[in-house]
């Protein structure tokens, strides 16, 4: 629940940031992805924190190391942060547009 509240909180705050006249936050859908980026880096931080062995234990028996299966993902979801907040040019869908 509260990372709903962090997604959401964000995004109005965020948004309220782009009305005053930040061009980055200038839209809804800029806001949105900014206030994803904000709630990755707020659920990553529970992997490397003591939240850390409670993720761990929810990993089925049979894959091996979950410790490290929490750390990849924790890794994944700073990266996913990182890459919503990029400019969109930078997105696949420009990619395959140059084809």
């Amino acid at each position: 629940m509260i990372v709903l509240v962090v997604l959401f909180g964000s995004w109005l705050i965020l948004r309220g940031i782009g009305v005053l006249g930040a061009t980055a936050l200038a839209t809804w859908h800029d806001s949105a992805r900014y206030a994803l980026a904000v709630m990755f880096v707020f659920t990553a931080v529970a992997h490397f924190n003591k939240m850390r062995h409670d993720l761990a234990q929810m990993i089925p028996s049979f894959i091996p190391q979950p410790m490290l299966i929490v750390y990849i993902t924790g890794v994944g979801e700073f990266l996913g942060a990182a890459g919503l907040s990029q400019n969109s040019a930078f997105l696949p869908e420009s990619a395959l547009s140059c084809f």
